[in-house]
């Protein structure tokens, strides 16, 4: 109910708007169904990306995904540098995931 009064209000507002970026894969399917029970057309209206994956998602919905491989490597050796140095450095370990296109962003000149 939060969420759609949340939705209700955006799409209430003088602009409303054009892209919505949503966390939580059962928070996106949820927006979808908002935007379709409203004649919000996807993408042509509005675009959607999820920020996280879900195996729903692979070739129907643009979302981010962690590549599982780079996530485990980074971590162990952050692990292993606070176990062999009692600390982790004061630099910034980001860890950037990968855009997977999936058909719910509007395209530039359509």
């Amino acid at each position: 109910a939060n969420l759609t009064a949340k939705l209700d209000a955006l799409f209430a507002s003088p602009r409303p708007p054009t892209a919505l970026l949503v966390a939580k894969p059962n928070h996106t399917i949820s927006v979808l169904v908002y935007l379709l029970k409203h004649g919000i057309r996807v993408p042509e209206a509005i675009s959607l990306i999820a920020r996280d994956h879900d195996h729903l998602f692979e070739h129907s919905i643009s979302h981010y995904r962690f590549e599982v491989d780079t996530f485990a490597h980074r971590l162990s050796r952050l692990m292993l540098q606070m176990v062999n140095h009692d600390y982790l450095p004061v630099a910034a370990n980001l860890i950037f995931p990968r855009y997977v296109p999936g058909g719910t962003v509007r395209q530039f000149g359509t």
